[in-house]
């Protein structure tokens, strides 16, 4: 993964930094970013109560502050993906295979999944 860098190392780095990420944040997103991440979505997704409601809450706040990040870089930032277009809407598409599409369901959900 990352060549032994410890949770210091994230918790000390620039955008850690920028966005004045606790500790408890830090862990949350980490973890996040392993296949600990299915365990994360699926209670969420399933509406039912959080096995682990605390790290969601340190989840859910921390990339809230990484917006912060993103902010700082747009200031001079003129790329086309850039974070020139932090304040404009982006649209992001996932590709599915081997699905059908209730149509009916979707014109009135829409497409939008559940996530923290």
């Amino acid at each position: 993964g990352h060549d032994g860098k410890t949770i210091e190392y994230f918790l000390n780095h620039e955008s850690s930094q920028t966005a004045r990420l606790t500790l408890p944040e830090v862990v949350a997103l980490r973890l996040y970013t392993t296949s600990s991440f299915a365990a994360i979505n699926t209670p969420l997704r399933e509406r039912r109560k959080h096995p682990f409601a605390m790290t969601v809450y340190h989840l859910s706040g921390g990339l809230k502050k990484l917006r912060t990040v993103a902010a700082e870089a747009s200031k001079g930032d003129s790329s086309p993906l850039g974070c020139a277009s932090f304040n404009q809407e982006l649209a992001l598409w996932r590709g599915v295979k081997d699905r059908e599409v209730d149509w009916e369901t979707f014109a009135v959900t829409g497409g939008t999944e559940l996530a923290p």
